[in-house]
């Protein structure tokens, strides 16, 4: 006995309905149920087609008419599948791209905010590296996850509610407060099918600012230069641009 693959064919409805065929040819069995029983291997019960599964919901069998003998004849087996309009939702992809954002530092190995949503006005410490309240530059590592999804609806009452808020608990292994949901689009694809992308972005600070404190003027407080050192800023505090927090589980990874 042996079973080879004579031909598969997919199609993808545009109501999300997916339909595969596989046939089969079987030689040295005896009978149509014996030809069968030999393809359980290839057409099992469910199938997996671009993240739905699709149930076999017909398998035929018929004799070869150039096959000869009775004893083993030669049968072309047929399977069918189908999602019967099954527009489960599921995960289907997840995008990194590992970026670093300029932005303005007035001290260097400054200590994080205990409270990332709210931060006090402490000075944040660190090493003084700005020049008379001009600010340097400073490269933040950050992370963008685009993330794909495919759901029954466009999601848009979910993604209202998270835009412009951080990860109120750990998500795609950034821990709370770290991820910014940035923003999502949603594509239809069938009656009951859309592909909606996410945007969102990790950052080493947890999207966290540094600003000087100002006179009423707007210019920034300055320390007394002592020797050979420069005027800096007095005071330096943590500002959350982003104070808001929103769970992210509606967003499917798995």
């Amino acid at each position: 006995m042996a079973v080879f693959i004579k031909s598969e064919q997919y199609v993808k409805g545009e109501g999300g309905q997916r339909k595969f065929t596989r046939s089969l040819i079987v030689t040295g069995v005896a009978d149509t149920s014996a030809a069968i029983n030999a393809t359980m291997a290839e057409l099992p019960a469910t199938l997996t087609l671009d993240s739905f599964v699709a149930a076999r919901v017909d398998i035929t069998a018929s004799t070869i008419s150039e096959s000869t003998g009775a004893a083993t004849r030669t049968y072309e087996v047929v399977g069918t599948y189908d999602t019967e309009n099954d527009s489960s939702e599921s995960f289907v992809a997840l995008n990194m791209d590992s970026s670093a954002a300029p932005i303005d530092m007035w001290r260097a190995n400054a200590s994080a905010p205990s409270s990332l949503n709210t931060p006090n006005d402490n000075d944040i410490g660190g090493t003084k590296v700005d020049q008379g309240g001009y600010p340097i530059s400073f490269l933040v590592p950050q992370q963008t996850l685009t993330i794909v999804n495919i759901k029954t609806t466009n999601m848009a009452d979910s993604i209202i509610a998270s835009m412009g808020k951080r990860n109120s608990g750990s998500f795609a292994g950034g821990a709370a407060g770290y991820v910014l949901f940035a923003g999502a689009s949603a594509i239809r694809k069938g009656a009951s099918e859309y592909e909606i992308t996410y945007k969102l972005t990790w950052d080493a600070f947890a999207h966290c600012r540094q600003q000087p404190v100002r006179d009423l003027d707007g210019k920034v407080k300055l320390t007394s230069g002592a020797g050979t050192s420069l005027p800096a800023a007095e005071k330096v505090l943590w500002r959350q641009p982003f104070p808001a927090t929103s769970s992210f589980a509606f967003i499917s990874l798995v």
